[in-house]
């Protein structure tokens, strides 16, 4: 198919926190960039670069959105579409005119192509980070209380998620955590709408590990591991998991990177907060 000619950013330094899309909360499209909150309505928006010299006409851009996980589930649910023409070597803005009510946590996943100048490769889909069409935002923020879920005289924190299967095969996957630099979330702060407050002065997220179930006991909490191996899941297919963590300060950031023979597949950040 040759090399694409339209591009949705991946994030940087996080590719699944791409700061081409962004919500703006409110009845207002062409308002302040904000954080979606459960229940509230916002719009979605996305950068689309033209990597040519010529002017790319009627590009399509599809905006999407799945439950928070990793890998792009064959599932995601298509909020909406918007027409764009972009100048040669130059961006575009692109407002999706459908406002979308927030649901429980959400990723979001935008596509943008031309059907017959740069179409999309079905083949590169289950590897977001080859394909410049495709870009996600994949942020959970979790508020933590004082007294999450007491274990063995400590305090941690459920942190559940979806491991998604997008490919037409079984697949064997690897997931993995990690606590990350709250400076990977800057580019957010600085114009994605996340509110720099949240973060406080501070912090560092501990991980615990993959347990089998959203309350263990000591015992199984000595045996949790940051790493999950030999996961097994059908074509268009999930598996849900439950990480345990704890936050150390007012704010830190986890990782949690999936794998299919080597190759990064998916992947998403939680960010844990003091408070309500």
């Amino acid at each position: 198919m040759g090399e694409a000619k339209i591009e949705i950013r991946d994030g940087q330094p996080k590719w699944y926190l791409s700061e081409d899309i962004w919500v703006v909360p409110g009845s207002d499209p062409m308002g302040s960039p904000g954080m979606p909150v459960e229940g509230q309505q916002v719009f979605l928006w996305a950068r689309v670069q033209n990597r040519t010299e010529a002017e790319i006409a009627n590009a399509t851009v599809n905006f999407y959105w799945t439950p928070s996980g990793i890998g792009i589930t064959g599932k995601a649910i298509k909020h909406g579409s918007a027409s764009v023409t972009i100048p040669g070597g130059a961006s575009s803005d692109v407002l999706c005119l459908r406002p979308w009510s927030v649901p429980y946590k959400a990723c979001l996943v935008v596509e943008a192509f031309h059907a017959s100048l740069d179409p999309v490769n079905p083949a590169l889909r289950a590897r977001p980070t080859a394909d410049p069409h495709l870009a996600q935002r994949n942020l959970t923020i979790l508020h933590v209380r004082e007294n999450s879920l007491p274990i063995g005289g400590e305090f941690f924190t459920i942190l559940p998620l979806m491991v998604n299967n997008s490919g037409r095969e079984e697949q064997v996957f690897t997931v993995t955590a990690e606590p990350a630099s709250l400076r990977a979330l800057d580019p957010l702060v600085e114009t994605g709408g996340l509110d720099g407050a949240l973060l406080g002065d501070g912090g560092e997220a501990r991980i615990a590990g993959f347990t089998g179930t959203a309350y263990p006991g000591p015992a199984e909490l000595d045996q949790a591991s940051p790493e999950v191996g030999e996961l097994k899941i059908p074509p268009g297919g999930h598996v849900n998991l439950h990480l345990i963590a704890r936050l150390d300060g007012d704010a830190g950031l986890v990782e949690v990177l999936q794998f299919a023979g080597g190759v990064q597949v998916g992947g998403m950040g939680f960010l844990l907060v003091r408070g309500e």
